[in-house]
């Protein structure tokens, strides 16, 4: 079923009004795509040590820096490694992804 929102009318009664949102999605999947993990997105193991996630991200971010790769999604790519690099190397956000 798609996810309901709640929205506050117009009126000064302060009733909500329900309204469904659809996301539309394509893909093979039946519109359903699986979210890329962040180990995934780095390319290694959930077990990987913290080395082995900051060499991951060091070669990546090389790689797909806005300032190296002139590709049109270079930025958005680069922007999911720093994300996916900086919550599995903090020891607080880590085990609550994991």
């Amino acid at each position: 079923a798609p996810p309901l929102t709640l929205h506050r009318s117009g009126s000064s009664s302060g009733r909500l009004a329900r309204r469904a949102s659809v996301r539309v999605r394509a893909g093979a999947s039946g519109g359903r795509r699986r979210r890329e993990s962040l180990y995934e997105v780095l390319g290694v193991a959930p077990l990987a040590s913290p080395a082995e996630i900051k060499r991951a991200y060091r070669r990546l971010a090389l790689k797909y820096h806005p300032d190296v790769n002139k590709e049109a999604n270079a930025q958005e790519k680069f922007l999911k490694i720093k994300h996916a690099y900086n919550t599995l190397m903090n020891l607080e956000s880590r085990p609550k992804y994991s």
